[in-house]
């Protein structure tokens, strides 16, 4: 899905947003979303304080901590709900409910979490309730670094997650506010470059070599010299790559092809794995599915299978996730064993993101109502006026690489006693994710 928008903002200075989402699901490989946002901007400024001047001069050049931690204050923390995930996905599914579909909502939801905390007015309303964020920004930043949290244990070069922030800049245009530059790092791990915008292609070479040194080369190209125009101000980046490998493999031998319908009248052949194990499942009458989740060896992560009763059930099950805590369905699930037949899949999913969240509410981040504010003396408001999301998810035998309520509805039915046949044979639903976060999600519909 490439869709070409325009915000109908061409005096202001113009804040060009990317969210771009890479995920590979291979086996047991990575997860690379790519979260990108240009500011642009058409004054320069000439104050060049010399304290100023020395301070940024310290803050560019000092990388950022890789994560920061709350320890036991992030106890505390109220964990958001599923609720911007699955509205997300479910808007984003209706227009491609004929291709296949993978957004990372944690590559949205982050870039816009940090956005929410140099914004003022109506966009900052808008942002803390689209994401249901706490009121005070320094919680706010807890609830950025929970969310980021990287895992402790089962980690190696197989099983990993990287986050990467960073922000480019050009001084043509004034200085960065100070307290930007303090959170960019102390709080959001985010390292800052200044860059000269009035060369864009050795700035957009500069911006690809770290987007692909952080997502492992699964992203080469996140932006070329035409994107990156004259009035140019800055370049924010937000990335994750998610490697992992199944905690039990699927034996290759294993793997067979097995029909695939598409729909009730179009069948055909996929390479569909298979394997006979201990799986946490269940079946739920309300979602009208049943569901299968499969543990990474990274801890604490699984792959969430939603899988409709009907072949052609898959809108269906779509419009009543907003009914249904994925939380809770993975705390109703109950440990069976399996007959898993599941085929292997990889998607490439790109789409303009600006009508899904203005879908959603957030209007001002893309007209005069934007008030972000990350220079020192702006005389013009920043607007976004473009966004884009990208991934790409490859899974197979050995694991997943990529580049990205109400409870008292939720009953499951009772299981039946003995072995339980999961055989993925029609679109499905796969949720990538841990107890704090979706990291991708999508659906299944052709191969």
């Amino acid at each position: 899905m490439k869709k070409e928008c325009s915000s109908g903002v061409n005096k202001a200075w113009k804040f060009f947003l990317i969210a771009t989402t890479s995920l590979h699901l291979v086996a047991a490989q990575c997860t690379s979303p790519e979260c990108i946002a240009l500011l642009s901007g058409q004054k320069q400024f000439d104050d060049r304080e010399t304290a100023e001047t020395k301070y940024v001069e310290k803050i560019k050049t000092t990388p950022a901590p890789t994560r920061i931690y709350f320890p036991s204050e992030t106890q505390n923390i109220k964990i958001p709900s599923d609720s911007f995930n699955v509205k997300l996905y479910q808007l984003m599914s209706r227009a491609t409910k004929d291709q296949n579909l993978c957004i990372s909502p944690l590559s949205v939801q982050t870039l816009l979490t940090y956005l929410s905390t140099v914004s003022e007015g109506k966009l900052h309303d808008e942002l803390s309730r689209l994401l249901d964020l706490p009121e005070n920004q320094t919680l706010v930043a807890k609830t950025y670094q929970m969310l980021t949290q990287l895992p402790t244990e089962n980690t190696d070069a197989n099983n990993t997650i990287i986050f990467g922030n960073k922000l480019y800049f050009d001084e043509r245009y004034g200085f960065l506010k100070r307290n930007v530059l303090d959170s960019a790092q102390r709080l959001y791990a985010t390292d800052l470059e200044s860059v000269d915008f009035l060369l864009p292609s050795k700035a957009a070479d500069k911006i690809n070599s770290w987007v692909s040194d952080k997502t492992r080369h699964l992203i080469e190209n996140i932006v070329n010299a035409d994107s990156l125009k004259s009035n140019t101000m800055a370049l924010l980046v937000n990335s994750v790559y998610f490697k992992s490998e199944w905690e039990n493999k699927f034996a290759l031998y294993d793997t067979t092809m097995r029909p695939f319908f598409l729909n009730p009248r179009k069948e055909i052949q996929v390479e569909t794995m298979y394997t006979e194990d201990l799986f946490r499942y269940g079946s739920f009458e309300q979602l009208g599915a049943t569901v299968l989740e499969i543990p990474y060896k990274l801890d604490d992560f699984t792959m969430m299978i939603i899988l409709p009763k009907d072949i052609d059930g898959l809108a269906e099950v779509e419009r009543r996730l907003s009914e249904i805590s994925l939380k809770l369905i993975s705390y109703r699930l109950e440990t069976r064993e399996v007959i898993a037949k599941i085929p292997k899949f990889k998607i490439e999913f790109e789409a303009d993101m600006i009508p899904t969240l203005q879908q959603l509410g957030l209007r001002s981040l893309f007209n005069r109502d934007s008030r972000i504010n990350i220079f020192k003396h702006p005389s013009e408001p920043l607007v976004v006026d473009q966004m884009r999301h990208k991934t790409v998810i490859n899974v197979n035998e050995a694991g997943t690489e990529a580049a990205a309520t109400t409870f008292a509805k939720i009953v499951p039915l009772s299981i039946p006693v003995g072995l339980v046949r999961f055989t993925v044979d029609h679109p499905f639903i796969f949720v990538i994710r841990n107890s704090r976060a979706v990291y991708f999600m999508g659906h299944v519909v052709d191969f």
